[in-house]
């Protein structure tokens, strides 16, 4: 933008305190210049694109191989080089025509070419603010999301599964690297995806199938691309766990939950799906020694029956499975934490389960048919806690259990 107020406020000056322009001759010098500078604009910008090969391809191993791709692709880039190959036409049809001068008025025509000019140093400036985007891993990753956008919007499945597996690939780079920023930056924009996926499907506008899903022969792509985008965040949740990046493991249980209420607010019957997902996560955290991540995702799984509960309206729908699935989640989580550390207290671990009981005796739920089913399971798991609870308060009072070795020996010196 400076470029351009540079140039209106020159054009203006001009405008109202005009050069003399009787002399010919400095006329045509003038419009000579004009084909220099411009050209000297263009020249710089193919420069530019000469010399960012190299740092494209070396993007290219830290990124995606879809970087290239995208670069080729940009519509905004080639706008950019477009305008400024009409601005050196013109500048050169002032150059080779003079008489143009005569036809135009000259203080007008000088105006207009420095405002022309200031509109171009910008765009030559856009230019190289966003090439130096495709050389940055974060700017890469906001560039194949908003692709990914693009293919929501226009309704190509198949193109979003690029993308996606293009965010993917970056996210797995990242994880190689220990890079947990990048990696979290590419596991929300993964969400994001999913979440404006899912709005989208429920439009009415939107169609059930679409041109590229009919050429694959796709029949239900909600479900073509969900699983899609479970299985490429499960593979990334599998290389943050492994490198044990607590930060990017927690990232990933959160947006599995976030993911969960968006699918359930699309069609409770696929919510299921994140939630299996979100238990895997975080068992396979707390196997990794990542306790919080356990407790996170404890959390987030009651945080998700909240939502789904306050925000959407369950009175006709069956919600068995996925609380049912809410619930199972709780509970491998709750033993998982108490089977690695025996002193946690048991009122802890059923504090969850205490919580989500009192969610389906609210007005608003207490006579929902599956109820009395989800209700029944909470029970069960709150009961074998109590138990377990009894069994530690008891042990202390029980006696020891002999030792058979130390009886044998005993009985073997008083013979």
């Amino acid at each position: 933008m400076i470029g351009t107020l540079s140039g209106v406020i020159v054009a203006l000056i001009l405008y109202f305190y005009p050069l003399p322009t009787e002399d010919h001759s400095n006329l045509n010098s003038l419009a000579f210049i004009f084909v220099g500078l411009a050209a000297l604009l263009l020249f710089i910008q193919f420069i530019s694109l000469f010399f960012s090969w190299i740092p494209l391809q070396q993007a290219e191993q830290n990124t995606s191989s879809h970087i290239l791709t995208l670069f080729k692709s940009d519509l905004k880039l080639r706008a950019a080089t477009a305008w400024l190959v009409v601005f050196n036409l013109a500048s050169l049809l002032i150059a080779i025509h003079p008489p143009f001068f005569n036809v135009v008025n000259k203080t007008v025509l000088i105006a207009i070419w420095i405002l022309l000019f200031g509109i171009s140093i910008d765009s030559l400036f856009y230019y190289f603010k966003r090439t130096m985007n495709y050389f940055n891993a974060f700017g890469a990753v906001h560039m194949f999301a908003q692709a990914g956008e693009n293919c929501i919007k226009q309704e190509r499945e198949v193109d979003l599964c690029d993308w996606l597996d293009a965010l993917t690939e970056v996210a797995v780079k990242g994880a190689q690297s220990n890079n947990s920023p990048l990696c979290v930056n590419a596991l929300n924009k993964m969400q994001r995806l999913g979440r404006n996926f899912l709005e989208s499907s429920k439009s009415i506008g939107h169609s059930s199938q679409d041109a590229q899903t009919k050429e694959f022969g796709i029949t239900d792509k909600i479900s073509y691309t969900l699983f899609n985008l479970f299985q490429r965040m499960d593979l990334i949740n599998e290389k943050v766990v492994d490198k044990k990046m607590e930060i990017a493991s927690n990232h990933s249980v959160t947006n599995m939950g976030k993911l969960a209420i968006s699918s359930a607010k699309c069609d409770m019957s696929i919510a299921v799906h994140p939630l299996h997902y979100l238990r895997l996560f975080a068992g396979r955290a707390q196997n990794k020694g990542m306790a919080d991540v356990g407790v996170r995702a404890s959390l987030t799984l009651l945080e998700v029956a909240k939502t789904i509960l306050n925000e959407i309206d369950v009175t006709y729908l069956e919600i068995k499975e996925p609380f049912l699935s809410i619930v199972g989640g709780l509970e491998e989580i709750a033993k998982e934490a108490f089977k690695q550390e025996k002193s946690t207290s048991i009122k802890v671990l059923m504090d969850p389960f205490i919580q989500l009981r009192a969610l389906f005796k609210s007005e608003k739920v207490v006579s929902h048919q599956d109820t009395p089913v989800i209700i029944l399971d909470i029970d069960r798991v709150l009961v074998e806690f109590q138990t377990l609870e009894t069994v530690l308060q008891m042990m202390p009072a029980m006696p020891p259990i002999p030792n058979v070795a130390d009886e044998k020996g005993m009985g073997a010196s008083s013979a």
